[in-house]
């Protein structure tokens, strides 16, 4: 498993899930909430198998892990002051 990556593909279906759960409750529609789920779930799937095939260096895998806590980290103030 890739640090990086891993942490990449987290972040993207946590925000797919988070898109998921607005569309419903926007659209007073379960069924939009649920197709996004099922895109979520669907990219989760694609993103592990991609990430088997391409191995990258240590170091890559380090700088990375830093800026995603920092992207996170950004996100969570924006949400915690909006």
């Amino acid at each position: 498993m890739l640090a990086s990556s891993a942490n990449g593909t987290f972040v993207v279906t946590a925000s797919l899930f988070v898109i998921a759960v607005l569309a419903g409750a926007l659209s007073g529609s379960w069924l939009m909430g649920l197709s996004v789920c099922l895109l979520a779930v669907a990219y989760n799937q694609w993103a592990w198998q991609r990430e088997a095939l391409w191995p990258i260096p240590k170091e890559n895998a380090q700088a990375a892990r830093r800026a995603n806590w920092l992207v996170a980290a950004v996100y969570l103030v924006i949400a915690f002051f909006s």
